[in-house]
């Protein structure tokens, strides 16, 4: 049921630019997006560590939406660490500057082939073997939407890849409300 929901969700915002966003606790994101990415993780022996901030508890989202690009994220982590001596997953929230509360994920793998990291969310551009190179893209695409700010950024380390991504807060908006892309460029 909740694949289904994923892609039809995604489906009506790739074509029609909806969504559904209302105030959502972005720790029980996190934690069912984690229970969804480390299905069958166990066995490679991935050190889950969160460190999450419960002043940036409530954001304005899409909640099926926002779920998908954490799955993604995580399990993009999870793959890049199958081969690394050490596999240690981090998310972590905290508040950020003009009601914006920041996700990050960060991963102990080999670090992002800098041939790759300046196209790194552009479609079609992948560092995996059999990537279609499109995940990051979508998942880019669906935080620009939910919060005009700074978009999803990242950095490499020699050990530590870490994604970012700004989310608002809730504080203001209250309630459900039904948003279209299109609608609002009018």
């Amino acid at each position: 049921m909740r694949a289904g929901q994923i892609v039809r969700r995604l489906r009506d915002f790739m074509s029609h630019g909806e969504m559904e966003r209302r105030s959502e606790s972005l720790q029980r994101l996190i934690n069912e997006a984690n229970a969804l990415a480390l299905v069958g993780s166990r066995e490679h022996g991935i050190d889950v560590q969160l460190s999450l901030d419960p002043r940036g508890d409530q954001v304005f989202v899409d909640r099926i939406q926002i779920q998908q690009v954490l799955v993604n994220l995580i399990r993009n982590a999870i793959e890049a660490m199958i081969d690394a001596p050490q596999r240690c997953l981090t998310l972590t929230t905290r508040s950020a500057p003009g009601e914006l509360v920041e996700v990050v994920v960060e991963d102990t793998g080999p670090g992002m082939d800098q041939a790759v990291a300046p196209q790194l969310f552009q479609p079609f551009v992948t560092s995996k073997p059999n990537g279609m190179g499109i995940g990051l893209s979508i998942c880019r695409t669906i935080v620009e939407s939910q919060c005009p700010q700074p978009p999803m950024t990242w950095a490499n380390t020699a050990s530590v890849v870490c994604l970012r991504a700004r989310f608002c807060r809730s504080s203001r908006r209250k309630g459900f409300h039904r948003y279209s892309e299109t609608a609002a460029r009018s």
